[in-house]
């Protein structure tokens, strides 16, 4: 009785002390991620405007406050300025605009609050000569679909046709795209030329559009292109087979042509939707809850994993692409 007494008095004891031995407490800490440390807005003409964007995410476990602020007469805050809270896993976009008053070179410093650092802001303004005169082509480069982790590359070229010297600055609007040559400030004399090639890499699935800025008074580059980090070939057409095809019919391997019966079969509904998880049958059975009613599948389990239900999920909403 008396050893039991001691043992509960030490227990009490540490409970109040704290024990080493358990460790810290865990605490939710915040964790920024910025889509890019500075931002770049090339060389403008006086007196108009160029814009970038900024993503700020949470990749930590509590959340994120900060304070979006400019101080420079040149640079101001079009969109997302002030401060912020983020929770986990949340992001915020900031628009930057550039509208420089005179020929000159401009920096200033985006703040974002103690907890994410600054981003640094650089850009020039110009007047082209009388008689320079600029010609893109092509102005527009349509990179179609690219794996996350991968890059495609695309052209174009820079011309003066004018009678005066040309100024250029050729460089990117956001992170996806890196100008691989002929990027930068420079001067093309009359019958000058500039190949540009442009890098595509995908940070993320989905969409990517943005441009490309050649100069002041010069056509603006649209580039386009598509970011995929599900592939149908290694990460669905494998589960479909595997776990599917002894009861369902459109995941059978031996048919040439499995991959259109998912989206044309079903009554005509189809099994998938691109773009569309929430219409979309094999998705809404394999997670859970199940849509649609009925069980969930595969029948009886076991169930799919939850990366390989969310391969599924963004598989369908970058576009469920047979790549």
């Amino acid at each position: 009785m008396r050893h039991r007494l001691l043992i509960l008095a030490l227990t009490s004891i540490l409970a109040v002390a704290g024990c080493s031995d358990l460790g810290d407490p865990f605490k939710p800490q915040p964790q920024s991620r910025l889509s890019a440390t500075a931002l770049d807005f090339g060389t403008v003409v006086v007196s108009r405007s160029s814009t970038r964007t900024i993503t700020i995410t949470n990749d930590g476990t509590g959340t994120l406050t900060g304070d979006a602020q400019l101080a420079c007469a040149e640079y101001a805050l079009q969109s997302g300025g002030g401060a912020f809270a983020l929770g986990a896993g949340q992001s915020k976009s900031i628009v930057v605009a550039f509208t420089p008053g005179a020929v000159g070179s401009y920096f200033c410093t985006l703040a974002l609050g103690p907890n994410a650092p600054a981003v640094s802001l650089s850009g020039s303004a110009a007047l082209q000569a009388p008689g320079a005169r600029c010609i893109v082509l092509d102005d527009s480069l349509a990179f179609g679909s690219v794996a996350v982790g991968q890059t495609s590359l695309r052209t174009f070229e820079v011309i003066n046709a004018g009678t005066a010297p040309l100024l250029v600055d050729v460089v990117p609007s956001c992170a996806d795209y890196e100008i691989v040559s002929g990027g930068g400030p420079g001067e093309l004399p009359t019958g000058g030329s500039r190949t540009v090639t442009v890098a595509f890499h995908p940070g993320a699935g989905g969409p990517a559009e943005c441009t490309v800025e050649v100069g002041p008074d010069c056509p603006i580059v649209k580039v386009v292109g598509f970011g995929t980090s599900v592939s149908y070939a290694a990460d669905i057409r494998p589960i479909l087979v595997n776990r599917c095809a002894s009861c369902h019919d459109f995941a059978n391997p031996s048919d040439p042509q499995m991959y259109e019966h998912l989206f044309f079969d079903f009554g005509g509904f189809g099994y998938i939707k691109a773009f569309d998880p929430g219409n979309s049958w094999i998705y809404q059975k394999i997670k859970s809850p199940p849509g649609f009613g009925g069980d969930r599948m595969p029948q009886g389990g076991p169930y799919l994993t939850d990366t390989q239900i969310d391969n599924f999920r963004r598989w369908i909403l970058e576009g469920a692409l047979e790549n």
